[in-house]
């Protein structure tokens, strides 16, 4: 493990970026965490709204026996400061997921409880306390209650809740994927009621007349249940293309109009490119829709009838889940399995229409990612994963699309677990497992372009490579050595000449300041 890690910093340093980095752990409030005692000082990072990131934990309020409460802290992060709710609200377990932001509220969901934090009053309310999936749109929140009892509208303005029920007032009990037009302000979801069998439906839904129009609807007395893990909506063009069950009991894509509400009769599915057991994500690309069927792509506006072409498919290794695909410099990314390299990063050229492997991190047929549905996360112009490859052994990569340029940024820490990824400038935030804290860290790196190893500036240290000592053409600010993994392994001021004896040979970083040339970072060889 170490060897690859090593390979890969080489060549990166020989490729056109390098990088440095610092990682600080940040424990949270004395007698707050998620041990039994709730005394590690655990904090479980699931938000960042400006400079505060927000964060769940536990609260003991009984040692006998041990009963926790969840809490909610909020991390001040230009200092590190914290702010813990106050416990009046109730909330039985720690986490936060599927967080989302409307105006000044904060949406999450805590175990199954709904939950807002209204960042301008600071004050934490709980929607419901029953509450899964939900979708929030304009002023509106939809959610699904947990015990499949219905589906409510929250307007956030007027705090009143609504009931929705089917045109023939059967009562919804699943919450399927949303579109929200805001051309129209109408909300388009689809979800299920009980009949016979299971009535699967698609229905457009105008929030200031609270009328629910249905565009298609299904029903279906018996067949698998593999729709309830893949639900998405696409848009192309005018048209919202969505995954169904049908009465023959495959799952089929549709396509209903945005202008006229009414289903695309024109867009059928024959034999050949519905799906029985399992089925791809579709893809939008330049106003056409791209659906994975047997091995094969097919195509349309939107409209007419899907037809085959002779494009290579995107997801060649279908799951029961839908993919998390994210849209980096014209491409698609993907994290995937494939029988010859294991899970590990591909993308996807528009131009070509062509899967390509980004990276082999973990050469052969081992995978670099525990599971092959995970997105990573734009920052700055470059892509970000956490990537898994054995026990101890996560780490962040960072990707510009190329080989070379595909990174480790932080692996030498022996985590044996790295979640919920967060981003501020130079720094990422993230929940991190090692041997020593767990908890909230944040990892300060700087990825710098060639820009920064121009050939035009003015070399001022010599000799390169070094044996001994080091000079400099004039004094000095502030010299800094540091390892490949930004490691700081010396720091002087104000010197013309440095000793660097006690160094092993290798590859190193220096970092040094001068009055007319700012801040300037070099490779530095030691023999």
């Amino acid at each position: 493990m170490k060897k690859k890690i090593l390979v890969c910093l080489v060549l990166f340093i020989i490729g056109t970026k390098l990088f440095s980095q610092n990682l600080t752990y940040i424990p949270g409030p004395s007698g707050y965490g998620t041990n039994a005692t709730a005394d590690d000082r655990t904090l479980v990072p699931f938000f960042k709204d400006q400079s505060y990131i927000y964060c769940s934990t536990y609260k003991v309020t009984s040692t006998n026996p041990i009963v926790r409460k969840g809490c909610i802290v909020r991390v001040n992060i230009s200092d590190n400061s914290q702010y813990v709710y106050p416990d009046d609200v109730y909330l039985p377990t720690n986490g936060g997921f599927n967080a989302k932001k409307l105006n000044n509220n904060i949406f999450f969901n805590i175990g199954i409880r709904l939950a807002r934090i209204n960042t301008t009053t600071n004050k934490l309310t709980v929607i419901s306390n029953d509450a899964e999936d939900y979708e929030i749109f304009d002023r509106y929140i939809m959610y699904e209650n947990y015990n499949s009892s219905g589906l409510y509208i929250l307007d956030l303005n007027t705090n009143a809740t609504t009931q929705l029920y089917s045109p023939n007032s059967r009562n919804f009990y699943r919450l399927g994927a949303t579109y929200y037009d805001k051309d129209t302000g109408m909300l388009y979801f689809r979800s299920q009621y009980i009949t016979m069998g299971v009535y699967y439906g698609f229905y457009k839904y105008n929030p200031s007349t609270k009328a629910i129009t249905e565009i298609v609807g299904r029903n279906v007395v018996s067949g698998s249940e593999i729709y309830q893990n893949r639900d998405e909506i696409a848009r192309v063009n005018d048209n919202l293309v969505f995954l169904m069950k049908d009465t023959d009991y495959k799952m089929k894509y549709f396509s209903a109009n945005l202008t006229t509400g009414l289903l695309n009769t024109s867009f059928t599915f024959n034999t050949n490119t519905v799906f029985d057991t399992s089925v791809n994500d579709v893809m939008v690309n330049n106003n056409t829709v791209y659906i994975t069927s047997g091995g094969k792509v097919l195509t349309s506006d939107g409209v007419t009838t899907p037809v085959e072409t002779n494009y290579q498919p995107f997801f060649e290794y279908s799951t029961g889940y839908s993919i998390d695909v994210v849209n980096y410099n014209n491409e698609s990314y993907i994290q995937q399995y494939s029988p010859e390299y294991g899970a590990e990063l591909w993308k996807y050229n528009w131009t070509l229409m062509q899967k390509q492997l980004v990276k082999d991190i973990t050469p052969g047929t081992e995978g670099s990612f525990a599971g092959n549905i995970s997105g990573g996360n734009l920052h700055k112009n470059k892509l970000l994963y956490i990537a898994n490859i054995g026990s101890l052994a996560y780490s962040l990569y960072v990707t510009d699309g190329t080989s070379d340029g595909t990174v480790c940024i932080l692996d030498n820490s022996k985590f044996s677990l790295i979640s919920k990824l967060l981003t501020e400038d130079d720094t990422l935030y993230f929940y991190g497992e090692n041997a020593t804290n767990k908890g909230l860290f944040a990892l300060d790196y700087q990825i710098l372009s060639n820009e920064n190893f121009s050939k035009d500036k003015k070399v001022n240290f010599y000799p390169n490579p070094v044996k001994s000592d080091l000079n400099f053409s004039e004094k000095m600010d502030e010299v800094k050595i540091m390892n490949l993994n930004g490691k700081i392994l010396g720091l002087e001021k104000n010197i013309s000449k440095l000793s660097l004896e006690h160094l092993q040979k290798g590859i190193y970083l220096i970092e040094f300041k001068t009055e007319n040339q700012g801040k300037i970072i070099e490779k530095l060889i030691k023999i």
